[in-house]
């Protein structure tokens, strides 16, 4: 949430939000957190085999 908050004001604060939210992507993948209702992936996200689908069911 830290690296959130600080690249939020940065000029290119959103190719930087890609860092967190790529990271949410491979915690859920690894089975580490339970993703929340607000959570959506993103639309070039393809699921790896073996791995648990960040996609919500």
């Amino acid at each position: 949430l830290y690296l959130c908050n600080q690249t939020a004001c940065h000029p290119g604060g959103l190719a930087l939000m890609a860092i967190p939210y790529n990271l949410m992507h491979i915690l859920i993948e690894d089975g580490l957190v339970e993703p929340g209702a607000w959570w959506y992936p993103s639309p070039w996200y393809i699921p790896q085999q073996g791995k648990i689908s960040a996609i919500p069911r």
